[in-house]
């Protein structure tokens, strides 16, 4: 399970919103001069704030740990990346074996990588989303 500090800014009945902690786990937490610090920087310009159900009542400014089981990340991550790469390779060694043109290769690895991403994006809204359940782990 992957694990990451929180702190709830914001709380409704049945909700809690959380921003996640900047530099405390993981990469860029040593904060030394190397590439993973200055990429964090660069794409990452504001804290993240994520919303999730909650029943029991927590106070704003508390600390919390939040978990994601591994397993969705990982399909989805395999189904992002390399389900639109191998509709690209298949699409043009079949028009490799259908045509003699470049031009109608190309083209069809670009038709294949389009429908690989489009059935990506529509597999994971519709089955890999629900399986991401963030889950409050404990209190710190």
């Amino acid at each position: 399970m992957l694990k990451q500090f929180a702190t709830v800014v914001d709380t409704q009945p049945g909700i809690i919103v959380l921003r996640l902690d900047d530099g405390h786990n993981g990469c860029a937490s040593c904060h030394s001069a190397c590439s993973a610090l200055w990429l964090k920087q660069l794409f990452q310009s504001s804290p993240v704030d994520i919303t999730i159900n909650c029943h029991n009542k927590k106070q704003i400014g508390e600390r919390i740990t939040v978990g994601i089981l591994e397993s969705p990340i990982v399909k989805a991550c395999l189904l992002v990346y390399l389900l639109p790469i191998m509709m690209m390779i298949a699409f043009s060694l079949l028009a490799g074996l259908f045509t003699t043109t470049e031009v109608d290769v190309v083209l069809s690895a670009l038709i294949g990588f389009s429908i690989g991403w489009l059935f990506a994006k529509y597999f994971f809204k519709r089955y890999l989303l629900l399986q991401l359940k963030i889950e409050i782990l404990e209190n710190n």
